[in-house]
């Protein structure tokens, strides 16, 4: 079976990326309100200056590569450390491009947003689906050590082989965050890191 070509059990990624998260559960989660955190007392800083999602868009690359290289690490029983978490800081520039790139609707309906919030929210669609597209870029990133445009290409082509079953899998995490959401907020703290951990898991079993 050539890589890219197995197949993805939602049936087994969903119990096994549980139990991943529950053995880890400190790092993964507390690791995850940390990143927040982060990103939040960031953006309300530059926020002053008008410059509030760019926190997001320069930190946001290192912390997805540090946290979804912790949270592939869960899926294969290797028990993540908080080093891991914020490990991505060590190839700072690679995942700033990398997060530029699968944000880049996102950067443009902030530049839009200045003149129509309409055309804005037309950007939403888009972006979801480069988020789908590339939604293992870290992973290639941090386990074969992929610059981002081979990783960003390795991960659209692990998607499109098996589209139909990454769009189920993509469909099942909307559902858990939005069970998360509608948890008064608190569920994303459990949500969220189970939905990495499961993206972690779908990419392992679809090497072939």
């Amino acid at each position: 079976m050539s890589a890219g070509t197995a197949s993805i059990n939602i049936g087994e990624v969903v119990p096994r990326a549980w139990r991943a998260l529950m053995s880890n559960a400190v790092v993964m989660i507390v690791g995850f309100l940390i990143i927040a955190i982060l990103l939040a007392v960031t953006g309300v800083i530059l926020s002053m200056f008008k410059l509030g999602p760019v926190a997001q868009l320069v930190l946001g690359g290192p912390l997805l590569l540090g946290y979804y290289g912790a949270a592939l690490r869960a899926a294969r029983s290797e028990s993540p450390q908080f080093g891991h978490v914020f490990g991505g800081f060590q190839r700072f520039v690679p995942a700033l491009i990398a997060n530029l790139v699968i944000s880049a609707f996102n950067i443009v309906a902030l530049v839009v947003g200045f003149i129509s919030p309409t055309l804005a929210s037309l950007c939403a669609l888009p972006g979801l689906v480069l988020a789908f597209i590339f939604c293992t870029t870290y992973f290639f990133m941090d386990d074969q050590k992929l610059e981002p445009l081979p990783a960003l290409q390795a991960s659209m082509k692990r998607v499109m082989d098996n589209l139909v079953q990454w769009i189920v899998l993509f469909l099942a995490i909307i559902g858990f965050n939005i069970v998360g959401v509608l948890a008064c907020g608190v569920g994303v703290l459990i949500s969220a890191p189970l939905s990495i951990i499961m993206l972690a898991v779908a990419y392992d079993d679809t090497r072939g």
